[in-house]
């Protein structure tokens, strides 16, 4: 189940600075538990604050498919946290035993016994009817119980992103617009850059070249995957010399940053061994 799932690629999915805290934490003992139910791994992982934070990631083909967190990152940033990347360091290093799915195990049980098991759950936690009853009223629940990287209620992005999976990276582009400079317009980059490369060398180049000049060490990694899409858009276009001319001015523009060096040499390594 955790095959493709290497310290490598947990850092790529969160990025550098976020993986330094989750290191940290896993290492902390922050990590309460960890169980592998069929394809999804269910964490609690206790904060700075020491509230216990529900983690479940989903796995395809033996890599991250989806993750949430109860805590507030996810709904915030529109990105994986460091209890999600916590999580997997702890499981990589102690592989849980893998049990039926929850579902599976539900589909056991009729409703009389539905209906006990939630009455047993309001004794233990009568602080869950609240929750419950918000969930309840909510007629339309999703059938995918995964929390979107994305804020919530964003309809717009929502439906870009929509767009992203379908292949329809024109009407994606047409749709960000001149929105700000984002993750979610990274996200953009990062899936059109092989169908519009222009489009994302053109915006990597100002982009990575701001938030480099910016300073700011939680804005390195970001720089450093736009570079990286800019990357491709060069070899989608058969372009070698043009990505070597770009990663020798980021390099010189930034040669005072260290930070940031080390975030791009780290995304170009995670991208060559991708290759």
């Amino acid at each position: 189940m955790l095959d493709r799932l290497t310290p490598l690629a947990v850092r790529t999915l969160v990025g550098a600075k976020v993986y330094a805290r989750a290191e940290a934490y896993a290492r902390d003992g922050a990590v309460a538990s960890v169980r592998l139910l069929g394809d999804t791994l269910h964490a609690v992982v206790r904060g700075q604050s020491f509230e216990a934070y529900h983690v479940r990631v989903r796995f395809a083909g033996g890599a991250v498919d989806a993750a949430t967190c109860t805590c507030p990152y996810v709904d915030q940033y529109g990105a994986p946290c460091k209890h999600i990347a916590a999580a997997l360091l702890c499981a990589l290093r102690e592989p849980p035993g893998v049990g039926p799915s929850l579902d599976a195990r539900l589909d056991r049980l009729d409703a009389p016994a539905l209906r006990a098991l939630v009455h047993r759950l309001l004794d233990a936690a009568p602080t869950l009817l609240d929750e419950l009853d918000e969930l309840i009223d909510d007629a339309e629940l999703a059938d995918d119980p995964f929390l979107p990287l994305i804020p919530p209620g964003d309809a717009p992005t929502t439906h870009l992103l929509a767009l992203l999976d379908a292949g329809r990276h024109a009407e994606a582009i047409a749709l960000l617009g001149p929105a700000p400079d984002d993750l979610l317009a990274l996200t953009v980059g990062e899936a059109v850059a092989e169908t519009h490369p222009e489009w994302v060398t053109a915006r990597a180049e100002r982009i990575a070249g701001a938030l480099g000049d910016a300073g700011h060490a939680a804005h390195d990694d970001e720089a450093a995957r736009w570079l990286i899409a800019a990357r491709r858009a060069c070899l989608a276009r058969n372009r070698p010399a043009q990505w070597r001319e770009m990663l020798a001015a980021a390099r010189e523009r930034h040669r005072r940053r260290p930070a940031f060096l080390r975030a791009l040499d780290a995304r170009l390594h995670a991208a060559l061994a991708a290759e």
